[in-house]
């Protein structure tokens, strides 16, 4: 446990402690009380080694006007503003007639704020959905090609009559007689070839000419061979260091003769 844990806790407590949304604040003030059970068994600045005699000791319960001021500051703006509109500049020094207080003012915020959700829920009912708005689009009854219907779509073409024979298909006679997919594209918007079949200034070529497709067994032999080759030469290096340490050490023997 830290030194400063009274300190620290209190500074919480009456600082950032915030009322819940939807609870009331009989529970509320329930709750406060708990907290403020466990100050006298928590450390504070006083217990250290060099703090000086007169130095006020917080580990001690809250009173009941601070811990009133606790409960009045965790409550919303609405319900701060209608708790002083009634009661003004009064300083409240018993928490119980503070609940009392608050509590009638909490529920009718409570319900005001009910109240103006359901009228704006209404209003997008009638003027489009808050979702509609903020993608710019507004909901339009159905009638007419083009217009949005009741579900905030716009109908799609029709494609034929349903069946994938009826749509439009595509078509690039200079692909199909030089090379590529002609499938994707029309031959007016052709960006590959020209009609002398020539490729066009701007294109890179990706795909080896002909239909499109790359000719896997040509690769596949062409690196086989180098595979071979590549073993071919290890195994000439290979000799030419053997015949070396024969060499070697058939001086060495010759030497050690004489």
């Amino acid at each position: 446990m830290v030194k400063d844990a009274a300190e620290q806790q209190k500074n919480y407590h009456e600082n950032y402690v915030k009322q819940p949304r939807g609870m009331k604040v009989r529970d509320f003030v329930t709750r406060n009380y708990h907290p403020n059970a466990y100050y006298p068994y928590l450390l504070c600045m006083a217990d250290t080694d060099g703090a000086p005699d007169d130095m006020p000791r917080e580990d001690t319960k809250l009173t009941e006007m601070r811990l009133s001021q606790v409960v009045l500051r965790a409550q919303t703006r609405q319900v701060q503003d209608g708790w002083y509109a009634i009661h003004g500049s009064k300083i409240s020094t018993d928490v119980n007639q503070l609940r009392d207080e608050l509590d009638p003012i909490n529920v009718q915020v409570q319900r005001r704020l009910k109240q103006d959700q359901l009228n704006r829920k209404n209003q997008d009912s009638v003027h489009g959905s808050s979702s509609d708005k903020k993608n710019g689009t507004v909901r339009f009854m159905s009638g007419g090609e083009g217009k949005k219907t009741d579900t905030g779509r716009i109908p799609c073409k029709p494609k034929g009559n349903g069946n994938k024979g009826d749509e439009q298909k595509r078509h690039c006679n200079l692909c199909a007689q030089f090379g590529g997919n002609h499938s994707t594209h029309n031959t007016s918007v052709c960006r590959r070839w020209t009609k002398e079949g020539k490729l066009q200034a701007g294109w890179k070529q990706q795909r080896p000419s002909g239909n499109g497709k790359r000719d896997f067994a040509a690769s596949l032999e062409k690196q086989e061979k180098e595979i071979h080759a590549f073993k071919k030469l290890l195994k000439k290096k290979h000799k030419k260091r053997k015949r070396a340490y024969q060499y070697a050490s058939d001086s060495s023997s010759d030497e050690e003769s004489k």
